[in-house]
């Protein structure tokens, strides 16, 4: 490791966003470099490198390369919301670019980013124009004179070209190919799975690699007629009015073919990719940028030529190459776009990435290769679970549909709406030629300034092992990736663990650790009964606690009912109720105000119940023991306000829903309390907080352990009693029970095939036959059978 420190912080605060600017010798080792600032990286989430002149003065010159680059089905991104609270949509563009026409495009009136203050845009530059191509046609006898034919000839805007240029499957998608192992012939649209150690899966949609120097493409068939004024030929007419299914295939791949070759005799290398005026990105007008884009995010939607597989490095660019970083990833033998081969971005003014963590939770490195600069937010990752808390509550539905929800970079949440809500944000400017590392469990996203493009690429230290362990994984969308950190790590994992033994065997308790273990063998009554009293606290409260007393991190899941009115009324009443016990307050958050637990006063001047501060997402507490506040109660979002309480049927204050799949019943937190409803406390993934979760009584698990139970009884009952021959009740479509004879059984579906007295037969489930003496009442359920919840 090397001593190094930050350059300075980003908007000089010393919360901010650290910024480095490595000598050569500090600079030439990726991994050292990384390992000796990973501290800094920790504590803020995210860091910026402007990279040594040296390394920058060594960089190819990209002109040519870029040339060859096609920017296939680009993202079109919908952004819909306001107040600081947006969804995005990304649909894909049906049209292939290449890097002049996106940077042309970037470069209307639609997609430029606003001037600076009293100096105006000049004119926006047209699309590039590409040779037309016509198809031969069969000339009448009675052809009028050329002078007349050439005014009468077609021509077609630039920007409205054939799909079937656009949706040409051999343009390639970027420079340099990260996998050699894709066939020919396999469809883009096809997930991709892969099998990697012994239990990790990579779904993804792969693009085709390609060539770095796609083949120039040869043209069968008729010769092309450049000159409009040359006759036609009149075969061509033929072909195309054919209906043979053959010929018209044959002539969509010649017309692809012309398409691509003229384009590719009539691009010439891109030399004016880099920022004519970079001096012109200052800070002053960074902030006039990002107050137009919060003002206009949901106008003119945006296009981003985003996740192209490929890299811009090539083997003369030995340290700092993203195709070989020497990182852990590299152990992987299998190729994962994106999370140990590179992808691409070109991007232009307000493409947006919205709020994530890196898949896996691992390190990201991005850097901007040329362009307009890229603006990054960035949430340290002492505050991830408060703001993990906040959009679980504002995007409530998504969250219940898929605990990893905010792992779809979907959802956008402005610094200034955070902000209210508790949680700081730290901005960054990245620009060209500069380094942006993200570091495990920070929250960033982001914005680009105008055209641009950005290479980036996951990375792994030995410090992400036991994280990767821990680390979940979206199940609702197809290329979320999973590694098996045990398979592929598992020498790094021994290696870390033996020196992690050996310290240990050397290093003699402290203090602090035998305090810790005096109270485990001491008092564990005093521990059960913390556990129920187990309070959300903010970030400040944690990291004094953190050092303390820190759970256990291998329990994720701590279940318990709700404590009984003998535990309730023994419970130590807190020093602030002995202060003014004959003073009452109203609870802000529940109608029920003869609950006896304990009240906390709120930000907003009110006052609640401890226990409603800890079952509603949205509120937290803060501040010492004796002192704490309940905060953001203003940020209970208006549907939990309307939510009627299924207990005491009244719609005030906030309630909670079963946790229960689709449950919708819902309650009040001291309603579930007095009612003794089910209760789990789950630890969250820092191990410090804790999300409630509140079961209904027809969904609680005690009672669904009974019932399945009760259902396992009476199988095992219908198994033994039924028999061929035997005389039943078998209740009909109408609910009526009548008479018939078992002729079949079978025991895997659960139904017997009966025969009934009237001579019909009918294939009847277990549920629905009854082995009583008499008929059974219409309409009664089956005795001894238990619905299972």
């Amino acid at each position: 490791m090397i001593d190094i420190k930050p350059d300075h912080y980003y908007d000089n605060v010393e919360t901010g966003i650290p910024v480095f600017r490595p000598t050569m010798n500090q600079f030439k080792d990726f991994s050292t470099f990384v390992e000796s600032i990973v501290s800094y990286g920790r504590e803020a989430g995210l860091v910026k490198i402007i990279p040594p002149k040296e390394w920058t003065a060594a960089l190819p010159d990209l002109s040519e390369r870029l040339a060859s680059v096609r920017i296939k089905t680009p993202i079109i991104q919908h952004i819909r919301g306001t107040k600081g609270i947006y969804t995005q949509t990304n649909i894909e563009s049906r049209k292939s670019y290449t890097v002049r026409e996106f940077k042309t495009l970037s470069e209307d009136s639609d997609h430029r980013p606003p001037s600076r203050k009293g100096v105006p845009h000049g004119p926006a530059d047209p699309l590039p124009r590409r040779k037309r191509n016509r198809k031969p046609t069969t000339l009448q006898t009675d052809a009028v004179p050329m002078e007349t034919d050439t005014d009468s000839l077609p021509t077609t805007p630039t920007r409205l070209q054939d799909d079937t240029f656009s949706m040409n499957e051999d343009s390639s998608d970027a420079l340099v190919p990260t996998s050699t192992t894709s066939s020919a012939t396999q469809s883009p649209n096809r997930p991709s799975l892969a099998t990697i150690g012994s239990n990790i899966v990579r779904k993804h949609l792969l693009r085709r690699p390609t060539s770095p120097s796609p083949p120039s493409r040869r043209r069968s068939g008729p010769t092309t007629v450049q000159d409009p004024f040359i006759s036609l030929v009149p075969e061509a007419k033929d072909d195309m009015e054919s209906d043979s299914a053959t010929a018209k295939g044959d002539n969509q791949t010649r017309t692809k073919d012309i398409k691509l070759q003229d384009q590719e005799e009539l691009e010439p290398p891109v030399t004016d990719y880099k920022v004519v005026h970079g001096e012109d990105y200052t800070v002053e007008y960074c902030k006039e940028l990002e107050r137009n884009y919060w003002r206009n995010l949901t106008f003119v939607q945006p296009m981003y030529g985003a996740d192209m597989s490929g890299s811009l490095f090539d083997d003369r660019t030995s340290s700092w190459n993203t195709q070989c970083l020497g990182d852990l990833l590299s152990r992987i033998d299998q190729n994962l776009p994106g999370v140990n081969t590179p992808y691409l971005y070109f991007g232009m003014w307000k493409a947006t990435f919205a709020w994530h963590v890196e898949d896996m939770d691992l390190y990201s490195i991005n850097y901007l290769h040329f362009g307009a600069p890229k603006q990054w937010y960035c949430i340290r990752p002492e505050h991830s679970a408060r703001f993990e808390c906040i959009a679980q509550g504002i995007f409530s539905s998504d969250y219940k549909n898929c605990p990893q929800f905010l792992r779809h970079k979907t959802y956008l949440l402005s610094p200034t709406k955070l902000a209210a809500d508790g949680v700081p944000v730290n901005r960054l400017v990245q620009h060209e030629g500069e380094f942006v590392l993200t570091f495990p469990f920070a929250y960033h996203s982001g914005y680009n300034l105008g055209f641009n493009c950005a290479e980036s690429i996951n990375f792994a230290l030995d410090d992400w092992i036991p994280i990767g362990r821990k680390a979940e994984s979206c199940k609702c969308i197809s290329d979320s990736v999973q590694i098996d950190v045990e398979a592929i790590f598992e020498s790094s994992i021994h290696n870390k663990s033996e020196s992690a033994s050996q310290s240990r065997f050397k290093s003699k308790p402290t203090k602090k650790a035998t305090d810790v273990e005096m109270k485990d063998e001491n008092a564990p009554d005093e521990l059960l009964n913390n556990t129920s009293r187990r309070r959300k606290r903010s970030s400040a409260s944690r990291e004094q606690e953190a050092d303390e007393l820190r759970p256990s991190e291998n329990v994720t899941t701590i279940s318990r009912s709700t404590r009984s009115k003998t535990e309730s009324s023994s419970k130590p009443i807190s020093k602030r109720a002995k202060t003014d016990p004959a003073k009452k307050f109203d609870c802000y958050l529940c109608p029920i105000q003869d609950f006896d637990g304990e009240m906390l006063p709120t930000n907003n001047g009110k006052h609640c119940h401890m226990i409603c501060a800890q079952y509603i997402p949205e509120t937290y507490m803060t501040g010492e023991e004796e002192d704490e506040v309940v905060v953001h109660v203003e940020g209970v979002p208006a549907a939990r306000r309307r939510l009627r309480c299924f207990v005491c049927e009244k719609k005030m204050g906030a309630c909670v829903q079963c946790c229960k799949g689709k449950c919708i019943r819902s309650m009040h937190a001291s309603c579930a309390e007095k009612s003794d409803m089910y209760v789990d406390e789950v630890l969250q993934e820092d191990g410090e907080s804790i999300e409630y979760q509140v079961y209904c009584p027809t969904h609680d698990p005690r009672q669904e352990k009974e019932r399945e139970a009760e259902y396992k009884a009476w199988k095992d009952m219908m198994q033994k009693k039924l028999k061929p021959g035997l005389s039943i009740w078998a209740r009909w479509n109408d609910n009526v029970y009548y008479s018939g004879v078992v002729e079949s059984i079978f025991y895997d579906k659960l139904n017997c095939k009966i025969q009934f007295n009237d001579g019909y037969a009918k294939t009847v489930t277990w549920k629905d036959i009854s082995l009583d003496k008499k008929q059974p009442a219409t309409g009664s359920r089956t005795a001894g059978y238990v619905q299972r919840g």
